[in-house]
C-alpha cells in the first residue's frame, strides 16, 4: 500500500511539476541562456529511476498537462517549450532524458526548426525526426 502510495505522489508531483514548469519557463529563458536553464533543471545526483509502471502513468499526466497547456490562453505552446519542460521533469524523477533541438527543410525548401526529448535514445512521444539535422542537444 505504501509503495502505490509514493508512486501516486511521483506522478502527482511530477505533473504538478510541469505544468509549473510551461508556465514560469518564458520568464527564465529570457534571464538566462538555454544551456544554463536546462543545467539548471539536472539534478546534481538523480533520483533512483522510477518503475515502468510509474513510467507509464507519468506519460499519460503529461499528456493531459500538455492538452491543457495547450488550450491556455497566453501560455506558449511550441515543442521548444513542451520539450524543455518535459526534459527538466524527466530529470526531476530520475528519467534519464536529452534534450533535442534539430533543423530541415520543409518540401518547399524553407527551413523549420523542431525540438524534442530523446528517452533511451529515441524520441520521448515516438515521433519521426530522423530527417532532421541536430543543431543542439543537451546533454551533448
Amino acid at each position: 500500500m505504501a509503495r502505490v502510495v509514493l508512486e501516486r505522489a511521483i506522478v502527482v508531483r511530477a505533473a504538478a511539476a510541469l505544468l509549473l514548469s510551461r508556465v514560469r519557463l518564458p520568464r527564465r529563458l529570457d534571464r538566462r541562456p538555454l544551456h544554463r536553464v536546462l543545467a539548471d533543471m539536472t539534478p546534481a545526483v538523480p533520483p533512483p529511476p522510477p518503475s515502468a509502471a510509474v513510467v507509464a502513468d507519468l506519460e499519460r499526466a503529461f499528456a493531459v498537462i500538455e492538452a491543457i497547456c495547450s488550450r491556455t490562453r497566453g501560455l506558449r505552446d511550441t515543442c521548444f517549450y513542451r520539450a524543455v519542460a518535459r526534459y527538466g521533469t524527466w530529470q526531476s524523477v530520475g528519467v534519464p532524458a536529452r534534450f533535442v533541438m534539430a533543423v530541415r527543410r520543409d518540401p518547399s525548401g524553407n527551413v523549420e526548426g523542431h525540438a524534442w526529448v530523446e528517452r533511451g535514445g529515441t524520441p520521448d512521444n515516438k515521433e519521426h525526426v530522423s530527417d532532421y539535422t541536430v543543431t543542439f542537444a543537451f546533454p551533448t
